[in-house]
């Protein structure tokens, strides 16, 4: 999170001179900043959507952002990136703001249902529900 943090920092911070080791013209620099701004705030959210997923997953409630991804791609990803880019004619930014919308409701579903979670409980669910098959070394839990 700390990484992503000073990334996200130095990207926005930076934003011009990274744009200017890739070309000089200034009318692609002038379209591409708002991109890069966003982008950087995107890989922000999306390292705290990480962060909280692997938290779900690593308690057996992988169910959860899988659901939530799907819907949340067909039903915020899909409109209002089409929307966006083709209906308020924003093009790339649009896209990319679509993605950014459904980045930013997973790591709030993520984080809800992370806080919401009774990690005692959990721990005693998995500790008397866990199966050893030894043939394999694989450990399993039954849901």
């Amino acid at each position: 999170f700390v990484v992503g943090g000073l990334l996200t920092f130095f990207t926005i911070v930076f934003a011009e001179q990274i744009l200017s080791f890739y070309t000089r013209n200034t009318v692609i620099i002038d379209l591409a900043y708002p991109i890069i701004i966003l982008y950087a705030i995107f890989s922000l959210i999306d390292n705290i959507n990480v962060m909280f997923q692997g938290v779900l997953k690593g308690t057996g409630n992988q169910h959860i952002p899988s659901v939530f991804n799907v819907i949340f791609t067909v039903f915020i990803t899909v409109p209002v990136s089409y929307i966006l880019a083709f209906t308020f004619d924003y093009g790339v930014l649009g896209l990319w703001a679509g993605i950014f919308s459904f980045m930013t409701a997973m790591m709030f579903v993520s984080m809800y249902y992370v806080f919401s979670l009774d990690f005692k409980e959990n721990a005693k669910y998995i500790k008397e529900n866990i199966v050893n098959d030894d043939e394999e070394n694989v450990i399993q839990v039954k849901y």
